[in-house]
């Protein structure tokens, strides 16, 4: 036996090369597992769907260097542009569904596009994860089942907030500026759910503006004439810079103080406002910041994210 054993041991190793190597083989012919971004990459000045995907694609470099999902298959990213566009969301979400090995869709920060989406996805039974759109429907949308995750802040708590805060700062009348979209409805919504009851302070007035309007100055002027003291703002960034622009060129009585929805941050809006946003006070609803998050998942974070994204600094991550 003492002549054998190294023999034995010997074709136990060459099996147990053998397998492995077959194993290794069977992991890289194994397709990957896929998920998909669907954002407005292509709208002007738009930086939000650029962030999503940053953070998507460090998550994916961290599970697949941790050895993959279902048995050592690699996550892989796939993108598609909405520009914004309800249509062209739905025609995004129609080639998801089709997709073989793609398990679920992210989405961007354009609440009327990802309305629009629901049905086809939800045909499909594809999971659909929102990052950033914040319109109530989208979530309370009445399917059964629902495959709609939120993963962020929704308009049924940052309305309430925005008030609540107006309302701490002593401005016990307010007027809602709002867009004229799905989303400006899901705000008007949740300011009224959230008025219910409330003796000490009160909505004066509404205006609406529309998409890529070129002036808000005269909505805002209507708000302030209704005594308004304050004026709560649901806007992307576009919009943002223009009424901060036309605030600023207000003589400063004239001014009173916004406090705004998260939809600016979506792109250029502190770039853009330059000095004038000097000149306004602006506050903007916020859930998470990175100067102060968790060190050590900071730094978990960074350092993938430097490799994937080329980020150094927080200041570094638009």
């Amino acid at each position: 036996m003492l002549t054998l054993f190294p023999k034995m041991f010997h074709s136990f190793a060459l099996c147990m090369l053998m397998l492995l190597c077959v194993v290794t083989a069977r992991a890289a012919s194994m397709p990957p597992v896929l998920v998909g971004l669907d954002g407005e990459f292509g709208l002007e000045n738009s930086i939000s769907a650029q962030a999503i995907e940053l953070g998507l694609r460090t998550a994916i470099a961290e599970i697949n260097a941790a050895g993959g999902v279902l048995g050592g298959r690699p996550i892989e990213l796939v993108i598609k542009d909405n520009h914004g566009v309800p249509a062209r969301g739905t025609r995004n979400g129609i080639e998801f569904a089709a997709m073989p090995n793609l398990v679920a869709v992210f989405g961007g920060r354009m609440s009327p596009v990802i309305l629009e989406q629901l049905p086809t996805l939800q045909a499909a039974k594809l999971p659909y994860l929102v990052a950033w759109a914040a319109a109530d429907p989208i979530i309370d949308n009445g399917m059964q089942p629902n495959y709609v995750f939120r993963l962020s802040l929704r308009d049924g708590l940052a309305m309430p907030k925005l008030l609540k805060t107006a309302q701490q700062r002593g401005f016990d009348q307010v007027g809602l500026l709002l867009p004229n979209t799905s989303w400006g409805r899901s705000n008007l919504a949740a300011a009224e759910k959230a008025m219910r009851g409330v003796k000490n302070q009160k909505i004066v007035d509404i205006a609406w503006f529309n998409f890529r309007d070129t002036s808000l100055i005269k909505q805002y002027q209507k708000l302030t004439g209704a005594g308004a003291k304050a004026v709560v703002l649901v806007a992307n960034d576009e919009e943002g810079v223009t009424l901060v622009r036309e605030v600023a060129a207000l003589p400063p009585s004239q001014r009173v103080p916004i406090l705004s929805h998260w939809g600016i941050t979506g792109g250029e809006f502190f770039k853009n406002t330059g000095a004038a946003l000097q000149e306004v006070d602006l506050s903007v609803i916020q859930t998470f910041s990175f100067f102060t998050a968790d060190k050590q998942m900071l730094a978990r974070f960074m350092k993938t994210a430097e490799q994937t994204g080329g980020i150094k600094h927080i200041e570094d991550i638009r």
